[in-house]
């Protein structure tokens, strides 16, 4: 189960990108290409967040160095959410930009292991 428990955070720079969390989570160099890292977020009990905004459908990963999955709430509150919801709401509307079979498929086995709760291949 996860918290339903909020945690302020404030960002801290957005000069010098983190690339491992998104990496860890999706495992493929197809699905990561999507993506610019925007800024790190540093939350009230230490846990430091990457934000990483999709480029196409404009939805965010804040996610832990440890790989752990927020949503971003309102007013610099922050909730840890499943990884399987956080990729499947980063993606929700990225059919419009027609993937490639390729994208398609990392995209499934990024959303398996999230759902089997292991990391990347």
């Amino acid at each position: 189960m996860w918290s339903n428990r909020l945690v302020s955070g404030v960002m801290r720079q957005y000069d010098t990108p983190d690339w491992t969390a998104l990496e860890q989570l999706l495992g493929s160099d197809e699905l990561c290409g999507h993506f610019m890292w925007m800024h790190d977020v540093l939350l009230d009990d230490g846990t430091l967040l990457n934000a990483y905004k999709h480029r196409w459908t404009r939805c965010y990963f804040h996610l832990a160095e440890d790989t752990r999955t927020f949503n971003y709430v309102e007013d610099r509150l922050y909730r840890e959410v499943d990884p399987y919801t956080a990729i499947t709401s980063v993606f929700a509307r990225w059919e419009c930009v027609k993937p490639t079979p390729d994208e398609r498929r990392a995209l499934r086995a990024a959303l398996q292991r999230a759902a089997d709760g292991l990391g990347p291949e």
